[in-house]
């Protein structure tokens, strides 16, 4: 099994400045449940890759075709609009208590590696609610194996605690496979990931994410929130993720 060693990205650490009930926190840590830091250009393809991304049926247009739109999520705030992706800046190094899989995740050091990916990303400043969407298209079979690999980490990482520029921040994981929810009978398999940020015993934070796999392709709907995350944001995120991914499946096959 190939292993991922590379920098954090998007269900990578990422950063927001929000005010927190407990404290006013200069960066508040997101979590992300897979995928890595692919933010420079692609280089042009060479012959081999090329043969590789017609094997696969995607180009990396497809993937972001796939990728969620500001029309998918406007029903969530008044004023959310695509921003740049925002990388995060906590490490594995940044861990105060909790599993060495936790530092793995938060490293992005586990499961399998991705043949391509696309990513974006949303927010709203006035309902401080920020919105992920990420496809990754893998070799045959190894998108199940990192959907494998992800549940693996978290039975292992269920509570970590972080140093945040002086401040301890709680991180509580939550699993549970998407054919346990109801609504949620959505592609071939999938998982839904809820984290709860606190201090001090008081929760700061709601981030969630549902990895959908379809073929051997995922695509990872996220979403944050200072409020309360309903099923019905993530619901409506993943339902219109699942639709443009297998749209894009059907032109391409």
């Amino acid at each position: 099994m190939k292993t991922r060693a590379r920098q954090p990205r998007s269900l990578r650490p990422r950063s927001l400045r929000l005010a927190a009930p407990a404290a006013v926190l200069s960066a508040l840590l997101l979590v992300s449940a897979c995928g890595g830091d692919d933010s420079d250009p692609d280089p042009d393809p060479t012959p081999s890759e090329t043969a590789e991304d017609e094997e696969t049926g995607l180009s990396k247009g497809d993937l972001e075709d796939a990728l969620l739109t500001e029309d998918d999520v406007a029903d969530l705030a008044s004023d959310i609009e695509e921003v740049e992706v925002n990388e995060g800046e906590i490490t594995g190094d940044d861990i105060v208590d909790g599993d060495e899989a936790c530092a793995a995740f938060l490293d992005d050091d586990y499961g399998i590696e991705e043949e391509e990916k696309a990513e974006t990303e949303f927010e709203s400043e006035a309902d401080q609610i920020s919105v992920y969407s990420t496809i990754e298209s893998y070799a045959e079979g190894e998108a199940a194996e990192e959907l494998e690999a992800t549940r693996d980490l978290f039975s292992e990482c269920s509570t970590f605690t972080v140093d945040l520029d002086g401040q301890a921040v709680t991180v509580d994981v939550l699993t549970i496979d998407i054919s346990d929810l109801d609504g949620y009978d959505l592609g071939d398999e999938g998982l839904a990931v809820d984290l709860t940020f606190s201090v001090e015993g008081a929760e700061v934070l709601r981030q969630g994410y549902t990895l959908v796999r379809i073929d051997d392709v995922l695509t990872i709907s996220g979403a944050a929130t200072v409020g309360d995350l309903g099923d019905d944001i993530m619901l409506t995120i993943t339902e219109a993720a699942v639709d443009r991914l297998q749209t894009v499946l059907d032109d391409a096959a």
